[in-house]
Formats: structure tokens, C-alpha cells, sequence
């Protein structure tokens, strides 16, 4: 009997040496899935600037960050391209953070905590504010309520708005050579969500029987506000919106402009509230003081602009780097936990996406 049951064990051996391999295999399988899935993708470099090197982790973290922000203020949180301008962000936040001393732009610590401050609702503190033990108390409060709530630790939350401040900096310092006096043009605009030829042949016959725009705006318009901006865009310089330059600016051969003053312009698709519009230049002023929407326009399309020869530079060193697809969107987006409903589109003007109104 003892050496049968020896002869079994070891006829059984190469079985069970089998199911252990087996076994192994199953157990590393699991692990790598485990890995690749939960481990690794964050760990997996999205952005690199020279020596900074910003994680899939990190860019979910901005987000979240941004995310959390947009919420308090009542904002609906851009979905779609969160992932892109995150990207976009980062990267421009480390340009200017590396720009800056060029510049001579410089942030100091008071400056740092003031926007902090400000973040969690206390602007505008004095010195003698900050020492009161109950001040001190409820600010310490409001940013613990706001580490838990955006889920980051203080030091990458303090990193985020430290390198944002920098671009603010930066922003202010090329913007300097912005001219606040340009020429203009005077806009109006016509909003409709499905504008037949019949509609238009109107438009056109009451501009040019001399019907002022701002009453064929009243009267055609589906734009809600055009009853009481009488359809009025305001004045814009060459830039503010760079793709209807060409409408706004354009000029023939001859030098005559593509748009004459006082017609309409062909209908212009606005993707953001599905509707078209249409537009009637009615003036020209040579020199003209910018509006505040303006000038914020043309400085951040300083600011752009000036990033963008730093972008050049390092690209040319092979120093950038910034990963972008599907898998990876899906993958952040899936970690952000995105849930947000879409508004309505509703007619609304086009120059306000471009925050001109």
C-alpha cells in the first residue's frame, strides 16, 4: 500500500506542478491587468517642460481642481475639452513660470497667500486680520473644507495656484506694449436659428431702404437681448476675434471693403448656441480707447503669442513633450468621474462666447 501511494504521488506530480504553473500565470495575469489599469496610467508622463514632468495623476488633479472651482462659482464645467485645455494649461503655467525671470516678473509669498485667501473667501485681508485668532480659525477651516472637497493635498493645491499666479504675471508683463488706442469698427448683430433666404432678402431690403441696423435687429433678431441692446456688438479692433477679421476688416483689390457699411454679412454659423448670425458694420473710427473686454482679448492673445515662440524654442531642443489620445482621454475623463448635464442651446450672440458682451 505505502508503495503505491509513493508510485501515485509521484505519478500526480507533473499534474499538480502543471495546475501551480497554471496558477502562477492566472495570479501574474491578474497582477499586470491590475497594474496596468490602476498603477501605471497615472504614474505614465502627460507633459513634459524641459525637467518638469507633469503624471496622468497630476493632470487629473488640475482638473479636479478646476473642476471644484467652476462648481462654487455656479460655472458649468466644460466637459468636452477639459481634458485638452488642461494639457494646455499646464504647459503654459510652467512656460511662464520659466519665462518669468526674463521678464523680471517675481511673486512674493504676500501675494501667494492673498490668492489663497481670496479662493476660499476671504479677500482683501489686512495684516491685522490675519493675526486675529478667529480669523485665523475660520481661514484654516475653509481651506480644510477645500483640500477635502477638491480631494489634493496643500502643497499640490498651493503648487496649481502659485504657477497659475505666474501666468497672470507674465500676462500682465507682455501686455504692456498693447496699445489701448487702435482703430475700430462698430458692430451689430442679427441671431437667427434658421435664417431662410426670405428672412435674409428682408434684412438686406430694410438695411438698404435705410432702416437703422439697431431696428432691424429689434425686428429680427432672436437673440433675447436684442430688445434691449437694440442688436448693438460694440466696437472691435482688428484681432479681438481673429476668424471674423475677414468680415469686420477685409478689403478687394481695389481697396473697397469685403463688407460694405450699413449691409449684412452672409450668415455666420455659432456652433456653441447653433444659430446664425448675421453682422452690419456701420462705422469706422480711426483711433479709438479700447473697451476692457477688448484689451483683455489682445493681452491674452500677447500672452499667446509669447508662449508660443517659448514653446518653439524648446521644441526645437526636442525639450516638450505632451500626450494626447483617445485611450488617455478616456482614461482621465473616467477618473475625473465627469457628470455634468449640457445646457440647452438657446439663440445668444456669437461675440459673447468671446466674452464681448
Amino acid at each position: 500500500m505505502v508503495k503505491a501511494k509513493k508510485a501515485e504521488v509521484r505519478r500526480s506530480r507533473p499534474y499538480l506542478a502543471g495546475a501551480g504553473v497554471i496558477l502562477l500565470g492566472v495570479l501574474a495575469y491578474v497582477a499586470y491587468g491590475y497594474f496596468e489599469r490602476f498603477v501605471n496610467p497615472p504614474r505614465q508622463i502627460a507633459v513634459r517642460v524641459a525637467d518638469a514632468e507633469y503624471t496622468r495623476g497630476d493632470v487629473v488633479d488640475f482638473i479636479r481642481f478646476n473642476q471644484r472651482l467652476a462648481e462654487d462659482r455656479g460655472v458649468e464645467f466644460p466637459i468636452g475639452n477639459s481634458l485638452f485645455d488642461a494639457l494646455q494649461v499646464i504647459q503654459d503655467n510652467e512656460l511662464s513660470v520659466r519665462a518669468a525671470p526674463s521678464l523680471g516678473v517675481s511673486l512674493s509669498p504676500e501675494e501667494l497667500e492673498a490668492r489663497l485667501e481670496n479662493l476660499v473667501g476671504f479677500p482683501g485681508l489686512t495684516q491685522a486680520e490675519r493675526e486675529n485668532p478667529r480669523t485665523k480659525q475660520n481661514l484654516a477651516e475653509a481651506n480644510r473644507q477645500l483640500l477635502n472637497k477638491i480631494g489634493l493635498t496643500e502643497d499640490v493645491y498651493r503648487e496649481i495656484v502659485r504657477k497659475a499666479l505666474f501666468k497672470e504675471k507674465v500676462r500682465d508683463a507682455v501686455s504692456k506694449d498693447v496699445p489701448r488706442v487702435l482703430p475700430q469698427v462698430h458692430v451689430y448683430e442679427i441671431v437667427l436659428m434658421e435664417p431662410t433666404q426670405q428672412i435674409i432678402q428682408r434684412i438686406e431690403r430694410d438695411l438698404r431702404s435705410g432702416d437703422s441696423p439697431a431696428d432691424v435687429a429689434v425686428r429680427y433678431s432672436q437673440d433675447p437681448n436684442a430688445k434691449r441692446n437694440n442688436g448693438e456688438a460694440g466696437w472691435f479692433p482688428k484681432g479681438v476675434v481673429p476668424q471674423l477679421d475677414p468680415i469686420f476688416w477685409g478689403t478687394k483689390k481695389d481697396g473697397s471693403r469685403v463688407l460694405p457699411f450699413g449691409l449684412p454679412s452672409d450668415p455666420q454659423y455659432n456652433s456653441e448656441a447653433k444659430s446664425y448670425n448675421i453682422y452690419v458694420v456701420t462705422e469706422y473710427a480711426e483711433a479709438r480707447e479700447l473697451s476692457e473686454a477688448s484689451f483683455t482679448k489682445l493681452a491674452d492673445a500677447a500672452l499667446q503669442d509669447f508662449l508660443s515662440e517659448r514653446r518653439r524654442e524648446l521644441g526645437e531642443r526636442k525639450q516638450l513633450y505632451m500626450a494626447l489620445d483617445d485611450k488617455i482621454y478616456a482614461w482621465v475623463n473616467k477618473q475625473v468621474k465627469l457628470a455634468s448635464l449640457g445646457a440647452t442651446p438657446t439663440p445668444g450672440s456669437a461675440l459673447s462666447q468671446f466674452g464681448l458682451q
